[in-house]
């Protein structure tokens, strides 16, 4: 199993961090579906699944966590005026309508 939102492992705690939590991984191997299953947290779970025609009809400025090609995992975007969407931590722009 893996888990996309699986950070840098830290040999110091012999853990993985977590990128949607922000602590440590609670999985000596990271696993998305046990964690969403445990937890309802991660890229499996239900929580806070939003639609693309739900993401389209939210005004300017509006973040929402969506996975992000140059990080490599779910991260809070905003979207922008001409409606594609700003990673808030790479600044990647997506246009979820092509991408």
């Amino acid at each position: 199993m893996a888990c996309t939102s699986a950070g840098k492992y830290d040999p110091d705690t012999n853990r993985y961090s977590c990128q949607v939590t922000g602590d440590d991984c609670m999985f000596m191997r990271p696993d998305s579906k046990a964690c969403a299953e445990m937890f309802n947290e991660g890229p499996d779970s239900d929580d806070g699944e939003i639609t693309l025609e739900e993401m389209n009809d939210l005004p300017v400025e509006s973040v929402v966590g969506i996975p992000c090609r140059s990080c490599e995992g779910h991260e809070d975007h905003t979207k922008l005026q001409d409606g594609t969407w700003k990673c808030n931590n790479c600044g990647d722009v997506k246009d979820m309508n092509t991408d």
